[in-house]
């Protein structure tokens, strides 16, 4: 089955994604280039449609410096479909306390984006490194994501400025059903510590 889209008046065709064929893998430094290459692209993208700057992200994000620094800290995964890298996610386990795991980054490929894709990688996220509460951050000015978010059952619990980035970031939590449980809901995208 294919869907069809377009993104700034070029018509793209996607095709429906079995996501049973996505495969998640620890990253290694090896792996930073590629995907530093689809986090630019990510966040480049994201940066476009809701602020409409060329581009943004969190520091290092377009160099590998993001990776380089957060990797030491935090357990790096990498989504692919087949051999190709399409996204990565970034986990702080028991932080800031025992039973909180904090997101520190999920993204997609745009390629890849609006497919169930991020869905069924947060289930993974869930199942893989389980809480019983989860934190991250997205942007004020991210509308998409504060929707998804608060519509998976994530509640807002506060901002924080971020005066080097010139805007407000939204904390968001979710207290999971039962630790494992995996909750049965997802969220995506960004909190960076």
């Amino acid at each position: 089955m294919e869907r069809k889209g377009s993104l700034k008046g070029v018509e793209i065709r996607m095709a429906k994604i079995d996501l049973k064929q996505l495969l998640f893998q620890e990253a290694t430094e090896g792996d930073i280039p590629v995907m530093t290459e689809v986090m630019t692209r990510s966040f480049n993208d994201d940066s476009q449609r809701f602020r409409g700057e060329p581009e943004g992200g969190p520091d290092g994000y377009n160099n590998g410096q993001f990776f380089r620094q957060w990797m030491k800290k935090g357990k790096c995964w990498k989504i692919q479909l087949g051999d190709r890298v399409i996204g990565a996610f970034l986990i702080f386990e028991n932080y800031p306390e025992k039973g909180s795991n904090v997101l520190g980054t999920i993204f997609l490929d745009p390629e890849f984006q609006n497919q169930g894709i991020g869905s069924y990688a947060m289930n993974h996220v869930h199942r893989a490194f389980p809480a019983k509460r989860w934190i991250l951050d997205t942007p004020e000015w991210h509308t998409r994501n504060h929707h998804f978010y608060e519509k998976l059952g994530y509640r807002k619990i506060g901002e924080q400025e971020e005066p080097h980035a010139g805007f407000t970031l939204r904390i968001y939590q979710k207290d999971m059903a039962g630790l494992g449980s995996g909750g049965g809901r997802t969220f995506f995208h960004c909190f960076v510590i």
